[in-house]
């Protein structure tokens, strides 16, 4: 219900999730960045991108999970705007943002939380 803005993102460390409530690699990656960032909050921006067919599949999913993150969900699934205009093509994939700019992109999990204890 609230604007996510890409200005929030420019500053410092940020990583994008693409993921989706059919995914278990997916959901597992999210888990396991929640889990990297306990104790770390505020030094990296997350943003977690559904590519879920609706919003209730994705507020379903996360039913039993405490994201403390921004989860975006238009329904659009892959075709969505977001998910195109940041080249976003699979599930899980993921952006690792470094003060505005792509450093990292589709990283597998562990790569993943290399890269993000990397830049802290």
């Amino acid at each position: 219900g609230k604007l996510v803005s890409s200005s929030d993102l420019t500053h410092g460390v940020a990583v994008i999730i693409s993921w989706a409530s059919w995914s278990y690699d997916s959901m597992g990656m999210l888990r396991q960045v929640k889990q990297l960032l306990r104790g770390k909050a505020g030094r990296v921006k997350v943003v977690a991108i559904s590519v879920d067919a609706g919003k209730t599949d994705c507020r379903n999913a996360l039913r039993y999970d405490s994201l403390a993150w921004p989860i975006v969900c238009d329904g659009n699934m892959l075709e969505g705007k977001t998910v195109q205009q940041l080249g976003l093509a699979r599930v899980p994939g993921n952006l690792v943002v470094k003060d505005g700019r792509i450093v990292a992109r589709d990283l597998n999990t562990d790569d993943l939380k290399k890269k993000i204890e990397e830049y802290l």
